[in-house]
């Protein structure tokens, strides 16, 4: 593939995954929503990152998807997030990662400020050129007449092996000469969504 066709190509996906959000009847409020991953070094020392930037949307169809911008790492100490960007996501070949769902939507739009659902939801994640499906349950509750809130009940374990990230975490051990980081990496979510 040639330069100009990969440039069409990412063009109109970022167009139809823009295009998805737009439509949504349901919008996530990035100032208010928070996605934390810990990471695990030398077996006992853990430390807590988090994402900056967030996109997404609920659609009349039940459709969840939620955009994580993998640039905007912030582990709060900035050589850090550099390395992560280019050693472990490569943000220029991976910008970023998406998490997609499908929920009752019928169910949720009835609930009145105050009211809560719990759900067991199959999250399919594409990370880094691959894709899984994992199960997790979530808390939805109506805040207001337009606000969502919608949190994880339990940590979603990732393993960076199922994502082709191994080699880039190896890379990271490496250059700051730690024995180990482990691969299992719990994921929170707390996730504002705004009705349009």
């Amino acid at each position: 593939m040639n330069y100009q066709v990969f440039i069409r190509a990412f063009t109109t996906l970022a167009l139809m995954l823009y295009a998805g959000i737009a439509t949504a009847d349901w919008q996530l409020n990035n100032d208010q929503s928070s996605l934390q991953f810990a990471s695990v070094k030398n077996t006992q020392f853990a430390e807590v990152h988090s994402f900056k930037t967030l996109s997404g949307g609920l659609t009349k169809d039940g459709n969840v998807a939620i955009n994580i911008d993998l640039a905007s790492v912030d582990t709060l100490i900035p050589i850090r997030d550099q390395r992560m960007k280019e050693m472990l996501f490569n943000v220029v070949s991976f910008p970023q990662a998406r998490v997609s769902a499908s929920v009752d939507y019928g169910q949720v739009d009835a609930l009145k400020a105050g009211q809560a659902i719990r759900s067991k939801l199959p999250l399919t994640i594409d990370l880094h050129g691959q894709q899984k499906t994992l199960e997790t349950k979530v808390s939805i509750t109506r805040l207001s007449g337009n606000q969502l809130a919608v949190a994880g009940l339990q940590p979603i374990l990732l393993n960076t092996d199922d994502f082709a990230l191994a080699e880039g975490v190896e890379k990271l051990r490496a250059v700051v000469g730690l024995a180990n980081i482990s691969p299992i990496v719990p994921v929170t979510v707390n996730l504002i969504f705004e009705k349009r």
